[in-house]
């Protein structure tokens, strides 16, 4: 039993040992590490938020769900409404369909918990030209021309 243990010894002590014991550590670690932080958790309806180009606005986006990997205490913090999903947009110059892989999408989310996947992989938004607000009846909407302040003015104290 002692020549035994000294021939391991001796064949641990040489650079092919060496490499042996090197690779059953960093396999236990690697399987330790993952095991600490392969935990996932999917929050779902998450609303996308899209930075439009000036005099252009987006069409309603269809929610997301967002895949998190990480420890569970990292995965604990998470909940919807402490969770931003925005798409920015404003390079754009020309109007219609965009359709975006979820990699253009950006989370913002508390912890230090990954982004694995957003579902759905790909988000089709449409721009538009945004319309520019009217006026119905020039300066004298609220009142009839005799110095009257308008409706609005005389319910907020104006």
């Amino acid at each position: 039993m002692a020549g035994m243990r000294s021939r391991l010894a001796a064949r641990l002590g040489t650079p092919r040992g060496l490499s042996a014991v090197a690779f059953v550590a960093a396999v236990l670690v690697w399987y330790a590490v993952r095991a600490a932080t392969g935990n996932s958790l999917t929050v779902r309806d998450i609303p996308v938020d899209v930075l439009a180009p000036a005099g252009m606005e987006a069409a309603a986006t269809r929610p997301v769900d967002v895949v998190f990997l990480g420890s569970k205490d990292d995965l604990r913090v998470l909940y919807r409404d402490a969770i931003t999903v925005t798409l920015d947009l404003r390079a754009r110059t020309e109007t219609g369909a965009v359709t975006v892989g979820w990699k253009s999408l950006r989370v913002n989310a508390p912890g230090s918990a990954r982004v694995e996947a957003i579902r759905p992989a790909t988000l089709q938004v449409r721009l538009e030209k945004a319309l520019e607000p009217t006026v119905e009846g020039g300066a004298e909407a609220g009142g009839a021309g005799d110095g009257a302040l308008p409706a609005w003015r005389q319910a907020f104290g104006g």
